[in-house]
């Protein structure tokens, strides 16, 4: 349905406010709000991400939402109902879940920006949006709206991606079911992302040295060649239950330094307590997990102790950050 809200204006209009390669006319920072970030999408479609913050929940009295708002740099989208389906529910699967969950939140919504008009110190809001709901499976779902091309989903259209097994050598074998090109965190220009599943806990010491037997497997030059200069290796508790299914997970981060080299693992623990591991000078995060970030810390929680890095471990997979399609694991294997 379309949404209307009421905003108070509490910053001057001004173009150069907005993010210095997406500018819309009377561009709004608004207080407490974080400045849009641009995610860019495998096929170029790029969005704005513009705020969050809690609604009311709709069919559950007491229950709040988490809505999420974004802004199409090409608006004719709006009116390509298919591929309008299609942006929100990847950005609900690579962003929203994501802090939803993070902050306890069991409805979510999704909502793009049609129009925006100031009068009178506010500003009236209008938002085509999507509802998605959590259900006692864990799994999330989008919701049918109330016009008739809002479709719900159909949650048996979603099969289990088919792994790959691979050999961890002492730390035995791993399911691996995405092993391609992602999305690059600002600044880089190339990254590889791999998914894995072992049954291993997260909080151990193995699961973070199970991460390390991969890297090794790999052929970092083999990688420098082909362009690659950052690696996400992300390796979960459990295997996927669903398209919008949130699981734990410890994870990997590897940046080449100006020189040309990738970071040199320590021999001893990388962590202490399985936490997730950085091997940079500092983290380098894609659009996806920045946003993610973002939303998150602009809602409130409804979680009686919130952590504060709770979208740092969790994921639905990076199906939803895919550049383009999958690689030859063979091609980067260390012979």
């Amino acid at each position: 349905m379309l949404r209307t809200l009421l905003t108070v204006f509490l910053l001057a209009v001004s173009a150069s406010s907005a993010s210095a390669d997406f500018q819309r006319t009377g561009a709004i920072e608004l207080q407490g709000q974080p400045q849009q970030t641009i995610i860019t999408l495998k096929d170029g479609t790029r969005v704005a991400f513009l705020k969050g913050f809690a609604i009311d929940a709709e069919g559950e009295p007491g229950a709040k939402a988490l809505f999420g708002g974004f802004q199409l740099q090409d608006p004719s989208l709006l009116s390509n109902h298919a591929r309008l389906i299609e942006i929100a529910d990847i950005l609900f699967g690579g962003i929203v879940i994501v802090a939803s969950e993070a902050q306890g939140y069991k409805h979510a919504v999704v909502g793009f920006l049609r129009s925006q008009v100031a009068t009178e110190g506010m500003i009236v809001e209008s938002y085509e949006d999507f509802q998605y709901k959590r259900g006692t499976d864990k799994v999330w779902l989008r919701q049918a709206g109330k016009e008739p091309w809002k479709v719900a989903q159909d949650p048996n259209e979603w099969k289990a991606p088919t792994p790959e097994i691979v050999d961890l050598g002492e730390y035995g074998k791993a399911e691996m079911t995405h092993f391609g090109e992602i999305t690059a965190p600002p600044g880089r220009k190339k990254a590889l992302g791999v998914e894995l599943y072992t049954p291993t806990p997260v909080r151990t010491g193995r699961k973070i040295e199970e991460l390390r037997a991969y890297w090794q497997s790999l052929d970092h030059d083999k990688l420098k060649a082909d362009g690659f200069d950052t690696v996400l290796i992300q390796n979960y508790e459990e295997r996927a239950r669903g398209k919008f299914y949130l699981r734990q997970m410890a994870y990997l981060v590897l940046v080449m330094f100006p020189n040309g080299e990738w970071p040199k693992l320590p021999d001893g623990p990388l962590t202490p307590e399985g936490k997730p591991v950085i091997t940079a000078e500092a983290i380098s995060k894609n659009t996806f997990e920045i946003v993610a970030t973002q939303l998150g810390t602009a809602v409130p929680s409804l979680l009686a102790a919130p952590s504060p890095n709770a979208t740092a471990d969790r994921g639905t997979g990076l199906a939803s950050q895919a550049v383009g399609p999958a690689l030859p694991f063979a091609r980067y294997k260390r012979r």
